[in-house]
């Protein structure tokens, strides 16, 4: 019989605070650091087994959880309990005030996907002992380089990271990456080896300070998903045209004043994201009405 899969949302009850974590965008530090407040945590499962009262409570179970949900809880630390659930294949950590990961989250040998995302930890070194990862997240931290240990997770298909200023060169060798978001950073390049991502689906790499894209980028034939929001790009880089399955092109916030290129021939492309240009709604408007089947979209809340 087959391993039953049970999805665990480990949420804590702020019941002091009058509030739930997942509506409080500034946490409060050092709210999980007594046992006290630990034992509020509540575990949900699926219908089958209703709800446990505490995380003690899940813990006879434990070989058969594959997913824990500690995001927006306040913590400053990782619970040691987490450890014990050694069939674990997710660990989602975001948003809470983590300064340090421990080394015995080398335990979790099975671990897929783990979310550190905003949080102030500044050292992920313990985690390239795992090799089994395939989706990590961990922008908005202490972190500025991206080691090339990156090499160690063969598996990898999503990466998300921020405040990068370079590239390891290693990571252009990451055959399996589908995704790659590297945000809010002070990259002034994107060098020629993204090329050679060719499974590559998503390139996300708002808030730099790029004002080119080399064309070995154009070569990406799977690529559908391309976000230059938020950096230096006087106008749309000659090559995005012929790249066959793109169809979201983010190009907010760049001193883009005309555009050079027809948009008739990019065919697949459905959303076109132009807000804060130094061209004016009058330009664009001009130009959702030449093109009709694309969505532009003027409204930088409405883009992701």
């Amino acid at each position: 019989m087959k391993t039953l899969l049970l999805v665990i949302i480990l949420f804590l009850s702020r019941i002091v605070y009058g509030q739930t974590p997942e509506f409080d965008p500034h946490p409060a530090k050092d709210t999980i650091a007594s046992r006290k407040a630990f034992d509020k945590l509540m575990v949900d499962v699926n219908a089958k087994r209703g709800k446990f009262e505490n995380l003690a409570d899940a813990l006879p179970g434990k070989d058969t959880i594959l997913k824990l949900d500690l995001k927006y809880k306040v913590l400053t630390e990782i619970p040691k309990e987490v450890f014990k659930f050694k069939n674990l294949e997710e660990l989602d950590l975001s948003h809470n005030n983590i300064v340090k990961l421990p080394n015995k989250l080398k335990k979790l040998k099975k671990l897929k996907k783990i979310y550190i995302s905003h949080n102030a930890i500044s050292n992920i070194n313990v985690l390239f002992k795992l090799k089994n990862i395939e989706v990590f997240r961990a922008d908005n931290n202490k972190l500025d380089v991206l080691s090339p240990k990156i090499i160690k997770w063969k598996k990898l298909n999503e990466l998300v990271y921020s405040n990068l200023s370079a590239i390891p060169d290693n990571l252009w060798k990451m055959q399996n990456l589908k995704t790659l978001r590297l945000w809010n950073g002070t990259l002034t390049t994107l060098p020629a080896g993204v090329g050679q991502l060719k499974n590559l689906t998503t390139l996300c790499v708002r808030g730099n300070q790029i004002a080119d894209l080399p064309k070995e980028l154009f070569e990406l034939k799977n690529l559908s998903y391309l976000s230059l929001i938020s950096n230096k790009f006087t106008q749309l880089p000659v090559g995005v045209e012929t790249l066959p399955a793109i169809n979201y092109l983010g190009i907010g916030r760049n001193p883009i004043a005309t555009f050079n290129l027809d948009l008739g021939k990019i065919r697949s492309l459905q959303m076109l994201a132009c807000f804060d240009t130094v061209a004016d709604a009058i330009y664009w408007e001009n130009l959702a009405k030449r093109y009709p089947t694309i969505n532009f979209v003027f409204d930088s809340s409405k883009i992701h």
